[in-house]
């Protein structure tokens, strides 16, 4: 990830606001809605969101976090972006657009393994044991 200058400057620059004001109005309503730690929403942004939607109809939750993720994530599609358009004066488009796809499967399809693997289990297992815990039977 960018360092923290490199986000407020672009976020100045793109949203008038810093980074720090951007994510805690962001944070806000994504943590009081879910009432999960920033770091799970921020690191599995989907999944979470989609869980809780589902159990207690709150779709603002999940708009919420998928807006913080677009707010982390800018700086990093803005960079792909200005190198294809880099590239593509100094003709070597082809080779810059191969990268930047290869790089684009490469993350999806780890986050995708990340998600299978670790994160969807373990959620399951955490919605089912606080139901136990609070003496909620499964139908």
């Amino acid at each position: 990830m960018p360092s923290g200058i490199v986000h407020s400057k672009w976020s100045k620059r793109l949203l008038g606001r810093s980074y720090s004001y951007v994510h805690r109005h962001m944070d806000a309503p994504a943590q009081g809605a879910l009432k999960w730690r920033h770091r799970v929403i921020r690191h599995n942004p989907f999944i979470h969101p989609v869980f809780y939607a589902l159990k207690h109809k709150r779709v603002g939750a999940g708009l919420a976090c998928l807006q913080h993720i677009i707010q982390d994530y800018y700086v990093l599609f803005l960079t792909w972006i200005i190198m294809l358009l880099v590239s593509k004066l100094f003709g070597f488009f082809l080779f810059a657009l191969g990268v930047t796809l290869g790089a684009i499967f490469i993350i999806t399809f780890f986050n995708f393994l990340f998600e299978i693997v670790w994160v969807t289990p373990h959620t399951l297992i955490s919605i089912m044991w606080k139901g136990l815990k609070k003496g909620v039977g499964f139908r």
